[in-house]
């Protein structure tokens, strides 16, 4: 770049780096260190950089035209399929592994004395009761799991853009990374081989992550370095740094725009970096296809148990010896009220307000309408609200901005399109579900009446079978009722059995039930192994027709708006039974964002209203609480300033309005206040980010009520045994 600006303009330079060798940043003091210090000081004529431009750094030296964009990202290194000794164990939750030990337990003492009672009562003597207990509990205890994440500290450029915009944080997340910061780091490119050792995290730009990625690629033949999907900030672009009023940054910057239009920078920097398409992929893809044999880590957990039973074992037998020895419209517009009680208004509209004033001469006084509330006609046909301070000539125009409608039209005069403003359904977030009756509904109730229905049939059929081939062929068999029950049941749930007919009549007939049985418990484990890691959200309202069609949400719209209007005005189908459905109203979308978050209702506002919502919510919580339904519930919607009728300021309002969305600020005024939060967009069922989890108590809880339901029948048959043998 220096080159070619040399060879347009003829001279020479000299190169001098800053004492610190840092990009530069304010001081205590307020004078500034690094490269741009030494403009500030006017030492240099300017600096290359490139630097991120910021509106700090434009306070201390003049910027060139933007050369290139510079989004930042996060570096580190690349996730790996990763194996766990203990992920045999983490397929449920501690609390569900100590709530099964303890069911185990209870279930051993119980059955032991049950047993031995039961002998008692029917004099029969049971050996080794104990140990044969024990051991049938424990027979079926065998689960696995996948894998866990490891923490890793993040670091930042020190002088960088980044580094002082954490720093600048007073809350929220940015402050959050700053005070959690595990120290700073000279620059991404000299701590490339730190971060691929995993010994921190970088927060970069993505041209750097890039450029590290194919040096990692080019050196190794594989891919080390991992980008994070989601960018830190976006839309940054990079410029050259001239001391204040240098006269060389007119020629520059149409060396620059020449450049850019040629596309040369894209060039070099695609010269320099190279091509790593593979290095780009997310980390999934770099498990090739198929499945994969289990490494020995990841199968060392299960033999380590093993191990750790044999050892066990030994001692438990050495013990046996010695045992036998011994025994208002946020983003848009947001009210400020100072001591005296004059109103002043921050935010985009504000930045406008300013802009209008300061161009057309003209000071102004802010005042709130009444009923404050938008506007809309009342039965005699007079508005209230803004919208009627306008049709009053009370004021010359309302800030708002107002959704346009022709109703609207017909009171006022609207400006020109400022943005769009989409009407959308507000809820809370859904949640994955947990349920403790889940385990019965892989099937539905039909086929467990059908399947329970044909159980009944077996045995019925087996023992009249059995009973006759036992009366022809003179083999008589004891409690023949109870064993093919039991067989029945033992086959149905894929355990083994030492009772079957002895002829062949019978095993022909228990051979079917073994059959139908097969299929049934691989149909019901592939089910519930699917509903137990990858279960559903239920989206209750994803259009005004759902809305409508629950009764589980209420839903209320926002007092005087244009929504209210549209429903209000309604005469038949779903728009009218939105209106007549409603619980009630609210003043606005933000002041009520802690209710809809709550879940009390759900709310009809607007895109850009509802993406700030979620980004406080985010900054506030660190989580996602808020859902925007799919569906929109009205789209092409504009927002304009309104005016009185014939404002003799109306149509310079329209030529400064069209001049600040050309030059893209009243986008950048909306970005800045509504911050990004692309993960609170995204569909509830991507909140699950950590693969397979573990089972919780809710989840485990239907068997292991059965599991106490069992015990208490249990109970209530030997209280029955005990009065029938006393009496």
């Amino acid at each position: 770049m220096v080159q070619y600006v040399e060879g347009v303009h003829v001279g020479s330079y000299e190169l001098i780096t800053a004492p610190e060798k840092v990009w530069g940043g304010p001081d205590k003091d307020g004078n500034w260190n690094g490269m741009l210090g030494v403009l500030q000081r006017g030492d240099a004529e300017f600096a290359i950089g490139p630097f991120t431009i910021t509106p700090q750094r434009e306070t201390i030296c003049d910027m060139s035209v933007p050369i290139s964009g510079a989004n930042k990202d996060i570096m580190m290194e690349r996730p790996r399929l990763r194996t766990d000794m203990a992920g045999f164990l983490k397929a449920f939750t501690l609390e569900v592994w100590l709530l099964t030990a303890m069911s185990i337990l209870a279930i051993s003492c119980a059955t032991i004395v049950l047993v031995k009672a039961e002998g008692r009562v029917f004099g029969r003597v049971v050996k080794n009761a104990y140990s044969h207990t024990i051991l049938w509990v424990l027979k079926s205890v065998t689960q696995e799991n996948l894998v866990a994440q490891d923490d890793i500290s993040w670091r930042l450029e020190g002088g960088s853009s980044l580094h002082q915009y954490f720093r600048e944080a007073k809350s929220g997340v940015q402050l959050e990374v700053y005070q959690r910061l595990g120290g700073t780091f000279k620059d991404c490119w000299e701590v490339r081989e730190q971060v691929i050792a995993g010994k921190f995290v970088g927060l970069c730009d993505d041209t750097t992550i890039m450029k590290v990625m194919a040096w990692d690629f080019s050196t190794s033949g594989e891919c080390h370095i991992y980008m994070a999907r989601e960018s830190i900030i976006s839309s940054v672009w990079m410029g050259i740094g001239f001391k204040r009023n240098s006269s060389y940054i007119r020629r520059a910057n149409r060396v620059i725009r020449m450049i850019t239009e040629a596309g040369l920078v894209q060039h070099w920097l695609t010269e320099e970096i190279g091509s790593i398409p593979q290095c780009l992929r997310p980390p999934s893809a770099d498990r090739g296809l198929g499945i994969a044999a289990l490494n020995f880590e990841a199968f060392s957990g299960p033999l380590l148990v093993l191990a750790g039973g044999l050892w066990v074992a030994a001692m438990a037998f050495t013990m046996e010896l010695l045992v036998w020895r011994f025994a208002a419209w946020v983003p848009w517009t947001k009210l400020v009220r100072a001591q005296d009680g004059t109103l002043s208004i921050v935010g985009p509209m504000g930045n406008f307000l300013q802009v209008l004033s300061t161009v057309l001469r003209f000071d102004y006084e802010l005042t709130q309408s009444p009923e404050k509330v938008w506007g809309g006609p009342n039965e005699n046909g007079d508005w209230n609200g803004m919208l009627g301070m306008l049709q009053r000539e009370e004021v010359e125009f309302a800030v708002g901005p107002f959704t346009v409608t022709p109703q609207r039209e017909t009171v006022s005069d609207l400006t020109y399109p400022l943005s769009g403003a989409d009407k959308a359904i507000l809820l809370a977030r859904p949640k994955l579900d947990t349920d403790v009756a889940g385990f019965v509904k892989a099937f539905t109730y039909e086929t467990w009446l059908l399947t329970l229905l044909f159980a009944i049939v077996t045995i019925i059929v087996t023992i009249l079978l059995v009973r006759a081939e036992n009366a022809l062929f003179g083999t008589p068999v004891k409690d023949l009722g109870s064993k093919v029950t039991l067989w029945v049941l033992k086959a149905f749930t894929q355990e083994s059995s030492t009772w079957l007919p002895e002829n062949d009549a019978g095993r022909l007939l228990v051979t079917t039930w073994l059959l139908a049985s097969l299929v049934f418990m691989s149909s019901y484990s592939g089910i519930l192994t699917a509903m137990l890691t990858l279960p559903r959200v239920v989206i209750p309202i994803n259009s005004i027709y759902d809305m409508v069609g629950q009764s589980d949400i209420p839903w209320r719209l926002e007092a005087g708006s244009s929504m209210f209007q549209y429903f209000k005005e309604a005469t038949d189908g779903v728009r009218r039974e939105v209106f007549m459905g409603m619980s009630g109203t609210f003043q606005d979308c933000w002041a009520a964002r802690q209710e809809i978050v709550n879940g009390e209702f759900a709310a009809i506002c607007d895109i850009i209203t509802m993406k700030k919502a979620m980004a406080w919510d985010f900054s506030t919580s660190g989580d996602c609480h808020l859902y925007i339904a799919r569906e929109m519930v009205y789209s092409s919607a504009w927002v304009a300033v309104a005016f009185k009728r014939n404002s003799s300021y109306f149509e310079p309002a329209n030529d400064v309005i069209r001049g600040l969305l050309e030059a893209g600020l009243v986008d950048q005024w909306l970005r800045e206040v509504i911050a990004v939060t692309p993960q609170c967009l995204q569909p509830p069922s991507a909140d699950r980010t950590d693969g397979v989890s573990p089972l919780d108590l809710k989840s485990f809880g239907g068997p292991l009520l059965v599991l106490l339901g069992g015990e208490l029948m249990a109970a209530v048959v030997f209280g029955v045994e005990f009065l029938m043998k006393a009496y």
